[in-house]
C-alpha cells in the first residue's frame, strides 16, 4: 500500500484544472489531466525499466525485417480460387551477414478436369460429388521476407 501512496501521491494536482467555455458551455478538461497523467507516468515507468541492446535501436531497421511487395498470381480460368496473393522480397540485402529470405506457404487449390486427359490418380480429400470434375492442388506462395544469415 505504501508504494501506492508513493507512485501515486498528488497524481492530480486541481491547480493545473482550467475550464474552457465555447459558446456558454464551460467544459472542465480534467479527463484530459487524467490521460496526460496517467501516459506521463506509464512513460516513466518505462523508461526506468526497459533497456535496449546497444545493437538494436530504434533509429536503425530490425535485421528481420526487408521489404515485401504483394502482388496478384492469376493461376488462369480452371483453377478456383483463380487469384491468389503472393509477395515478392524488395530486395536480397539486409544489412550485415543477413540475407532476404522468402517464407512460403502451401495453399490447396481446386483444378478442373481435362476431359480430353482424364486423370487416373485420386483426387486427396475431396467429396463424391467434386471428384469427378475437380482435382486438388497444391501452389506455393511467398507470404514473408525474412532477414536470415
Amino acid at each position: 500500500m505504501d508504494i501506492w501512496k508513493d507512485k501515486n501521491y498528488n497524481f492530480l494536482d486541481y491547480d493545473e484544472v482550467d475550464d474552457r467555455c465555447d459558446n456558454e458551455i464551460c467544459q472542465n478538461n480534467f479527463d484530459d489531466l487524467i490521460k496526460r497523467k496517467v501516459k506521463d507516468n506509464e512513460d516513466m515507468t518505462y523508461q526506468s525499466t526497459t533497456r535496449l541492446s546497444p545493437y538494436y535501436h530504434p533509429s536503425r531497421p530490425m535485421p528481420c525485417s526487408c521489404g515485401i511487395e504483394f502482388r496478384v498470381l492469376d493461376l488462369g480460368h480452371q483453377y478456383y480460387p483463380r487469384y491468389l496473393h503472393s509477395g515478392v522480397c524488395k530486395s536480397e540485402l539486409c544489412g550485415g551477414p543477413y540475407r532476404c529470405i522468402e517464407r512460403h506457404y502451401k495453399v490447396r487449390v481446386l483444378k478442373q478436369k481435362d476431359p480430353r486427359n482424364p486423370e487416373i490418380r485420386p483426387s486427396m480429400a475431396l467429396p463424391d460429388t467434386l471428384k469427378g470434375t475437380w482435382l486438388s492442388e497444391t501452389i506455393t506462395v511467398t507470404v514473408a521476407c525474412e532477414c536470415s544469415v
